[in-house]
């Protein structure tokens, strides 16, 4: 499955696509680790595995994880994950390499795996935690429309442990902001 955007194309993992995801995310692992669990333990071998996983579980519509490609190389990942398809809602999650980031790649993409949940996915809701200091992933979250409810104390860890998460959630029927590009995604399906 691809997406694509103005400036990237998100291509669904694959096992194929883990070299170059580990390379961002080693060249991301200072600033991934405190929001980041699974940064602490990443490795080739892991991402491998993690790839392997994530495939299998779209094959399963447990999850629909991207990986977005620039003009030239990986800028990042982004993922709908924790499907529940009695309500009908899911999490958003992604992290953008850090010498990109700053330039919209994680609003542009977000944008794009946001539509791909509700128009293909048929999602309600949308839930997205941002660790309270993370100023990054909180501004992406406004910026894809995302209201917030309110702050899960310990709500998610890092290498480092727990801390507080704003929670955030998007409804299908909400207003998404110019800004989060929705009116100008192309999808491409196989």
């Amino acid at each position: 499955m691809k997406i694509e955007t103005d400036r990237l194309v998100l291509e669904a993992v694959t096992p194929a696509v883990a070299p170059l995801v580990w390379d961002a995310t080693e060249r991301s692992l200072s600033e991934l680790l405190p929001w980041m669990a699974w940064a602490a333990g990443s490795s080739l071998a892991t991402t491998e595995e993690w790839a392997a996983d994530a495939e299998r579980r779209a094959g399963t519509s447990d999850a629909h994880i991207f990986v977005m490609f620039g003009a030239t190389d990986v800028v990042g990942v982004v993922g709908i994950e924790r499907v529940d398809r009695i309500h009908r809602n899911a999490a958003l999650g992604y992290w953008v390499r850090s010498d990109v980031a700053g330039q919209g790649y994680a609003t542009e993409g977000g944008a794009a795996a946001v539509e791909h949940a509700f128009s293909v996915m048929g999602l309600h809701r949308l839930v997205l935690l941002a660790g309270v200091g993370n100023h990054g992933s909180n501004r992406v979250a406004q910026k894809l429309g995302f209201r917030l409810e309110g702050v899960a104390r310990d709500g998610s860890s890092g290498a480092f442990g727990f801390f507080d998460c704003n929670v955030y959630a998007l409804l299908e029927g909400d207003p998404r902001p110019p800004e989060a590009g929705a009116e100008r995604l192309r999808k491409n399906e196989p």
